[in-house]
């Protein structure tokens, strides 16, 4: 009885720790399960309260997420690399050069003439335009004694007899070209039609052509052109070329001009004596540019007579099957 009496006072004795030990862990799990709710309540809590504020570490311009879009114009140019002496280094050159102008201080211009038209010409590899400071420039992929006699032959080529050819200075310059006021419109060759078709008066000029090393390859040269006009019966003792005109739009169609034939002349498919007569044939038959006219429409020009001009654009219209109305020949007028 007396041994049967302390195992029940044992059991009873074990089952209250086993209860002690359950209300434990139930009291642990309780505390946890509270825990891991404030802690959901409060991220969330944050999270709204991040996106409803509009400046913080998180969001906003502060932020680390923001938009960064803009960023680029507070950009700030950095030091060119300096490349230590004693390594030999290929010279850098920014492909695009800005140039440094001041504004002139005039009075502003009340009447803005119409531009005029503007054609491109694709050029070559070998050969294409740059823009040098203010002024357009060839850039040719050749040694300039290699481009020295194409140039004298741009200039025969054109019936312009040559009164300066300097090989030291790179320079050569054509006689003087005289144009009468009264027979500028019946000029044969491009270059009087095209420079001086809107010269008032009777005057005598002179191009120059000037041809240099590129400072930044030697087997590359630079062309560039220059004009001056006087009055026909004004003495020149010598030539100032720093007034010379600038009349922007003949410059551009004399560059052209130039590219076209300095990109037949380094094209290596042409001997020199096939080469004149080539380009010339070429402008017989009708060579066309693409581009654009004084309103911004599209536009081609295409060199030659009138007649020729109007069978090529004929023939273009039926070989791309386009229904054509009317033809006004007389007008130079395709109705579709």
């Amino acid at each position: 009885m007396r041994d049967q009496q302390m195992n029940n006072n044992n059991h009873q004795v074990i089952t209250e720790r086993l209860v002690v030990q359950d209300q434990a862990v139930a009291s642990v799990t309780n505390r946890s399960l509270r825990s891991a709710s404030v802690l959901a309540l409060f991220c969330t809590s944050l999270l709204a309260g991040c996106s409803s504020l509009s400046d913080n570490a998180l969001y906003g311009e502060s932020g680390l997420i923001h938009d960064r879009s803009k960023e680029y114009q507070d950009a700030e140019k950095s030091q060119r690399l300096k490349i230590p002496t004693h390594l030999q280094a290929k010279q850098t050159q920014d492909a695009m050069d800005i140039p440094q102008r001041q504004l002139a201080q005039t009075a502003p211009i009340d009447n803005i003439t119409r531009p005029e038209y503007f054609y491109a010409d694709s050029g070559t590899e070998t050969v294409n335009f740059k823009q040098q400071g203010s002024v357009k420039v060839l850039i040719v992929d050749a040694p300039i004694n290699a481009i020295w006699p194409k140039a004298q032959q741009f200039m025969e080529f054109n019936n312009l007899g040559l009164s300066n050819i300097d090989p030291q200075q790179g320079v050569i310059e054509s006689d003087w070209i005289t144009v009468k006021a009264d027979k500028s419109g019946a000029v044969d060759t491009w270059f009087k039609k095209l420079t001086f078709q809107n010269i008032k008066g009777d005057n005598k000029n002179k191009i120059r052509i000037q041809l240099k090393r590129d400072e930044a390859d030697s087997q590359r040269t630079v062309l560039s052109m220059a004009h001056v006009r006087y009055p026909i019966d004004q003495k020149i003792d010598s030539v100032d070329w720093n007034t010379e005109s600038q009349n922007l739009s003949y410059k551009t169609e004399m560059l052209y001009e130039l590219l076209r034939f300095m990109s037949k002349a380094t094209s290596g498919s042409l001997n020199n004596g096939l080469l004149a007569s080539n380009f010339k044939r070429q402008q017989r038959d009708g060579l066309v540019l693409f581009g654009r006219n004084a309103n911004g429409k599209p536009a081609l020009k295409i060199s030659g007579s009138m007649s020729s001009a109007w069978s090529l654009v004929d023939r273009s219209l039926v070989a791309n099957s386009i229904d054509v109305g009317t033809k006004d020949r007389k007008a130079g007028t395709f109705y579709l």
